[in-house]
């Protein structure tokens, strides 16, 4: 099996070569804190988005509460007129915590680029360990890069 190398689905290489198409094992936790750690300025930046998505999260809770309060208590309105302002108060908060964490949190790094470059780590970590048995036709079905080998 000889595996090319493709550009925009075209391999760069004759058509005559086979493509292996990698069918990669999830990323644990411990998975992505270990490229928190050892991806350069991509883990740096999952570590910022992560504490981002926290600051949204937690002012998305805090605006719903408020505005859950606000509607029942302040307005007296009923509980289906505060159950259909719900969105309109997730959605602000998501807006405006969003804001805050970036604020909060500058970012190093593109977030899809940061996304890009974890799954190419993924694979290198994948392919450490890889061998002919974990072939199957076109695919690679890579094993978990610290799982126990199956004959040892």
């Amino acid at each position: 099996v000889t595996v090319s190398v493709l550009y925009w689905g075209v391999p760069l290489a004759s058509m005559s070569q086979k493509t292996l198409v990698a069918q990669l094992p999830p990323m644990t936790s411990a998975d992505c804190e270990r490229f928190e750690k050892e991806g350069g300025v991509w883990g740096q930046q999952r570590a910022i988005r992560r504490q981002q998505v926290q600051v949204m999260g937690g002012v998305t809770l805090a605006t719903v509460a408020a505005g859950t309060f606000f509607t029942l208590n302040m307005r007296r309105n009923t509980r289906l007129v505060a159950f259909c302002c719900l969105p309109g108060w997730a959605t602000f908060g998501a807006v405006a915590g969003n804001f805050l964490g970036v604020q909060a949190y500058p970012s190093v790094a593109c977030n899809k680029e940061t996304t890009m470059m974890r799954r190419v780590w993924w694979a290198k970590q994948c392919a450490a360990g890889w061998d002919m048995s974990q072939v199957n036709g076109d695919k690679w079905a890579a094993q978990y890069p610290h799982a126990k080998p199956i004959n040892a």
